[in-house]
């Protein structure tokens, strides 16, 4: 699998897998297998789909952390 670094962790390529008519993806950052919709971690990589425990303890950290550099610097 195609790994990215970040200045935190490590994240691969999400894969998705279709069986018996439902999908099953591997998270871009923990790897585990989810189902479901997923969650598009944008601040991250634009291509993938993570699952909702990195949605909450990596993405949506990311995103306030942007979003109050934003406001820090008056471009929001």
């Amino acid at each position: 699998m195609k790994s990215v670094k970040t200045r935190f962790f490590e994240s691969t390529k999400t894969k998705r897998t279709e069986y018996r008519g439902i999908d099953y993806w591997t998270c871009c950052f923990c790897e585990e297998i989810f189902t479901g919709i997923g969650n598009n971690p944008d601040t991250h990589r634009e291509d993938d789909e993570c699952c909702d425990n990195c949605n909450n303890s990596i993405v949506i950290p990311m995103r306030m952390d942007a979003l109050s550099l934003s406001f820090n610097r008056g471009t929001a």
